[in-house]
C-alpha cells in the first residue's frame, strides 16, 4: 500500500459530487459532508426512480436544504456539465438488488457518470462504493477474505459482475486521466430507514411469525456494518487519497456474525423465545453442494430463484467473512458500532 497524498478537500472551496444521494448511505453522506465541509460546494445526484423509498430520500435531502439533481445514469440523461474540477467524487449510485435482471446502472452508469466530468485528473479523488459480492468465488472458505485473496472465477451474480466491471474500468480511467481512486467493498450494511427486504427486515418478520427459518442455526459467517459507520469510513478515506493515477481497495466491515447470531439478537430485542433448530454437519455439506450446483445454472433459473440460492449459500458458507486489517491500519482510531448497540434501530 502506497502512502496517501494530500487531501483535495483541503482546498479553500472544494467541489464534492455525490451520486446515489437519495439512497440508504447517500442521503446520510450528503448531510454529513455538508456539515464537515461548510465551505464546500456539494452537487448531489439522485435517481429518477419515483419509488416510495427514493422519494423519501429526496425529501430527506431537501429538508436539509440539499436539492438533488435527478438523473438516469444508464443513459446519462440529467448529468450536468460542471465547469469546476471536483475535489472528491463519491460514486454510490447502484442497483444492488441481486434478483434484478438489469444492473447496467452499475457499469454503464459508472462510465456515463465519469464521462460527464470535463475536468477530472490529478487533484481529484474518486471514491467508489463497490461490494464484497465481487469476491463471492474463492477456493478456501476456512479463512477470512482479504483485499488480496484470489478468486477462482468471475462473480456468481450479475450484481457482483457489473460492479467488478465498473472497478476494472475505473482503474483504467484512473491511470489514463490521473485521478486518485479508492474502492470500498462493504459487506451487509444495516441501520434505520433501510431498504425493504434487507436481512434484518426479513429476520424480524420471521421472528414475529415464529418461523422455522428464523430459528435455524445458520453457520455461515458474514460481515456487518452500521450505515453511519460506512459514512464515517467514506469521509475518512476521502481525506487519504492514493497517489494520482493509483488505486487502493478496502474491505469494509465492523464485525462478523452468523445469521443465527443476528436472529438470536432480534429474538431477544423483540422478547420472543429463541428455540434453535440444529442440523448435523453432513446436512450443511449437502446444502452447500446443492447451492454450488444451482449457481452454475445461471442461465437456466429465473433471476429471483437464482438470487435465493445465492443468498442461501451466504447463510451456510463463510462467503463474506472479511479481514479488515488494511482498513484498520489506515484508520487506527476507528471504533465502529456493534449489532448489540444498534440492532434495535432496525426493528
Amino acid at each position: 500500500m502506497q502512502s496517501p497524498t494530500e487531501s483535495p478537500l483541503r482546498s479553500p472551496k472544494p467541489l464534492i459530487v455525490i451520486s446515489g444521494a437519495s439512497g440508504f448511505v447517500g442521503r446520510r453522506l450528503a448531510v454529513h459532508a455538508a456539515e464537515a465541509y461548510p465551505s464546500a460546494r456539494i452537487t448531489c445526484y439522485a435517481t429518477r426512480n419515483s419509488s416510495a423509498y427514493e422519494t423519501q430520500g429526496k425529501k430527506a435531502l431537501t429538508s436539509r436544504n440539499i436539492v438533488p439533481i435527478e438523473t438516469d445514469l444508464t443513459t446519462g440523461d440529467g448529468l450536468i456539465d460542471l465547469p469546476q474540477q471536483p475535489s472528491v467524487v463519491f460514486h454510490l449510485a447502484a442497483n444492488s438488488a441481486t434478483w434484478s435482471k438489469d444492473h447496467s446502472c452499475n457499469d454503464r452508469g459508472t462510465q456515463n457518470f465519469l464521462a460527464s466530468f470535463r475536468h477530472l485528473g490529478p487533484g481529484t479523488h474518486v471514491v467508489f462504493t463497490s461490494t464484497i459480492a465481487v469476491m463471492d468465488t474463492r477456493e478456501d472458505y476456512s479463512t477470512p477474505v482479504t483485499e488480496m485473496t484470489p478468486t477462482c472465477r468471475r462473480p456468481f451474480t450479475e450484481y457482483g459482475l457489473s460492479k467488478l466491471r465498473a472497478e476494472e474500468w475505473l482503474r483504467q480511467e484512473a491511470r489514463r486521466r490521473g485521478f486518485a481512486l479508492t474502492i470500498l467493498r462493504p459487506v451487509t450494511v444495516y441501520g434505520p430507514e433501510c431498504r425493504p427486504n434487507t436481512v434484518q427486515g426479513v429476520l424480524k418478520r420471521g421472528v414475529l411469525r415464529r418461523s422455522f427459518l428464523s430459528r435455524v442455526q445458520w453457520p455461515g459467517q458474514t460481515g456487518f456494518i452500521h450505515v453511519e459507520d460506512v459514512v464515517g469510513v467514506l469521509l475518512a478515506l476521502a481525506e487519504l487519497p492514493p497517489p494520482s493515477g493509483d488505486a487502493e481497495t478496502y474491505l469494509v466491515q465492523a464485525e462478523t456474525r452468523t445469521l443465527a447470531e443476528v436472529s438470536r439478537l432480534i429474538h431477544a430485542r423483540l422478547h420472543v423465545p429463541f428455540n434453535p433448530v440444529k442440523f448435523p454437519e453432513r446436512v450443511w455439506r449437502l446444502i452447500r453442494k446443492m447451492c454450488y450446483l444451482a449457481l452454475h445454472l445461471k442461465g437456466c433459473l429465473p433471476c429471483d430463484v437464482y438470487a435465493a440460492w445465492w443468498r442461501l449459500r451466504i447463510a451456510c458458507e463463510n462467503v463474506f467473512w472479511c479481514d479488515t486489517t488494511k482498513l484498520r491500519r489506515v484508520l487506527p482510531a476507528w471504533q465502529p458500532w456493534s449489532l448489540e448497540d444498534r440492532i434495535v434501530e432496525c426493528l
